[in-house]
């Protein structure tokens, strides 16, 4: 079953190093693994950083960058509500779409935005089957979240309103 448009959620009890606290959007599950968008660590970044290597003016622009993962920690991502899209746009079917590419940062500069984003700095990536065997060893609960808890908080705020609404889940499942 594809894991694509839900949420990891890291376990309260688990260590998992730079993942602990965490929370991440799923956005790819293939053959080749799973990828997904930690959306919970702000870095000291902001788009505003990244735009002035372009030589544009950017005093306007103050959007955070969140840490999204380990891999790629070069390349800029949005995770976004489906109302946007840019020529590299994944259209994930469940409210939230991934852009990756230059096109993204001048739309946001023109004022053409999403309703919400959280723009982020790498990636999350698992081999096939790592993901899986971490869940099973506990380290992850997996869950829908409402996307108010993904872009109106960050911090630990977020994990720990995201542990709650997965918590509530699971105990409606029995009523």
């Amino acid at each position: 079953m594809s894991k694509v448009g839900k949420f990891l959620i890291a376990r309260p009890e688990v260590q998992l190093g730079e993942f602990g606290y965490t929370v991440i959007f799923i956005y790819e599950d293939s053959a080749e693994g799973v990828t997904g968008l930690a959306v919970t660590t702000a870095s000291p970044l902001t788009l505003r950083d990244i735009i002035e290597l372009k030589e544009v003016d950017s005093s306007t622009d103050h959007h955070v960058l969140y840490k999204g993962g380990p891999v790629a920690p070069n390349a800029v991502l949005m995770i976004h509500t489906d109302d946007f899209s840019s020529t590299n746009t994944l259209h994930t079917g469940f409210g939230l779409d991934v852009s990756s590419d230059t096109l993204m940062t001048d739309k946001l500069l023109m004022g053409n935005e999403p309703k919400n984003f959280k723009l982020v700095t790498g990636c999350s990536a698992w081999a096939p089957g790592q993901l899986d065997t971490e869940i099973s060893q506990g380290y992850w609960l997996l869950s829908e979240l409402d996307h108010k808890i993904i872009f109106d908080l960050d911090g630990d705020l977020q994990w720990k309103a995201a542990i709650a609404y997965a918590g509530r889940r699971i105990i409606d499942q029995y009523f």
